[in-house]
């Protein structure tokens, strides 16, 4: 097993956040993994078992990532703004970019998540957070619990049980 020391902050606050916060019921299943996803700039997806052992991971480009590469890096493709699609065949560049932005990305999540669950023994509760998890979870059944602040509010908790009165 890799060193805890090489997860990034990010990876290792998100599924102790939900541990330590009350109000996040249905996160700790005594008889399910836990697959985490976290979107932003990149798209981890951490799975802890049900002992509480970091059992592997996944890491994938961000939505935001993706979008700002192919602004960056293309001579006319304009940056957008990423929010829900109107129709899957998009009628000017920026719907057609946002279009295969926001489904293509579905896509990836779904499939990644597929074989997740595939391989993991028993059932498994899939948590979305980070800057995109709702538009992302907007239309994928498989991510079970939305909570785009998560690892935010696990600093928050971490920082006051480490803050003295």
């Amino acid at each position: 097993m890799p060193s805890i020391a090489s997860w990034g902050n990010g990876r290792l606050i998100t599924p102790l956040s939900a541990r330590l916060s009350p109000a996040k019921p249905g996160y700790s299943g005594r008889n399910y993994e836990d697959a985490w996803s976290r979107s932003g700039t990149a798209v981890t997806f951490d799975i802890i078992s049900q002992s509480r052992q970091y059992i592997g991971g996944v890491i994938a480009p961000g939505l935001g990532a993706m979008t700002e590469y192919l602004y960056q890096r293309t001579a006319l493709l304009p940056r957008i703004d990423l929010s829900e699609p109107t129709n899957i065949i998009g009628k000017s560049t920026k719907e057609a970019m946002l279009a295969g932005a926001v489904f293509g990305y579905r896509g990836l999540v779904r499939q990644i998540v597929t074989e997740i669950v595939g391989k993991l023994e028993g059932k498994a509760h899939i948590v979305a957070t980070g800057s995109y998890a709702s538009l992302i979870a907007a239309k994928l059944p498989e991510l079970q619990i939305v909570d785009p602040d998560l690892t935010l509010e696990g600093l928050r908790i971490i920082a006051l049980r480490n803050t003295p009165l």
